[in-house]
């Protein structure tokens, strides 16, 4: 696997676990859904200083790309939608690509990416002692060790 950075999660999730496809369209959809805020934030910029209108409808895309496709929000619904699933479920060949894929992004070398893995997988999900036995059970030794750190039920 090339390096994992925040800028390439959405394609190496895909690669991955292409299981989180429903996940990620979703984000895309909820950064490309603009409201009525937006366009009236559009329609009242001045266009000397914005530019033109297609420009700032650009501009407020990317930043609404850039929100939903951050690492803390990506990992974060991916783990609703994927890892609780799969370990529920009993499907532990997709919980073990999932604690595979989470292995790798604790071994990356950004320190954000790591830092989100801690946050939304370990301390904000809703962990059961059964829910943290089992990945306890597919965890590589990079994410048993950050479990530790995090101790849960």
């Amino acid at each position: 696997m090339t390096e994992l950075t925040v800028w390439g999660l959405p394609k190496a999730l895909l690669t991955a676990l292409p299981e989180t496809a429903p996940v990620l369209a979703a984000l895309a959809a909820d950064a490309f859904d603009l409201d009525d805020d937006d366009l009236a934030e559009v329609e009242d910029a001045d266009p000397e200083r914005s530019g033109s209108r297609l420009d700032r409808i650009n501009a407020i895309l990317g930043m609404n790309l850039h929100a939903e496709f951050g690492a803390y929000r990506v990992l974060g619904a991916v783990l609703d939608e994927v890892l609780l699933k799969a370990i529920d479920t009993g499907n532990e060949e997709l919980a073990g690509r999932s604690c595979d894929f989470l292995e790798d992004v604790l071994g990356s070398g950004d320190g954000h990416l790591r830092d989100a893995v801690a946050m939304m997988v370990l301390e904000n999900a809703q962990w059961t002692d059964e829910r943290w036995t089992a990945l306890r059970t597919q965890a590589g030794p990079q994410l048993r060790e950050q479990m530790d750190q995090h101790a849960r039920p």
